[in-house]
């Protein structure tokens, strides 16, 4: 029974230690999305319009998978019992 009670306390921590990884990884590929997004502010040239608005468009499909990848933290973060991580830089 000892053994067994080792066992889950390491396998806890080590889901745990996974998940801060995820959560950090995660929280700088938001930071990334949010500098491109800040880049189409100052896109104004009407030539390029076309290669902008697909790139627009792939940046959208990430956010949207973005933003399925901080529901599933979150969900996972609950198991634990911490507080979920707000994501604010998806819902912009």
């Amino acid at each position: 029974m000892k053994e067994a009670s080792s066992k889950a306390n390491a396998e806890h921590k080590e889901f745990e230690q996974q998940l801060k990884k995820r959560r950090k990884e995660f929280g700088d590929l938001l930071e990334q999305y949010s500098a491109e997004v800040d880049s189409y502010h100052t896109k104004s040239e009407i030539i390029k319009r076309d290669s902008i608005a697909s790139e627009v468009t792939e940046l959208a499909e990430q956010l949207k998978a973005a933003a399925a990848e901080a529901e599933y933290i979150n969900s996972q973060e609950k198991l634990f019992g911490w507080a979920s991580t707000k994501y604010g830089n998806v819902q912009k």
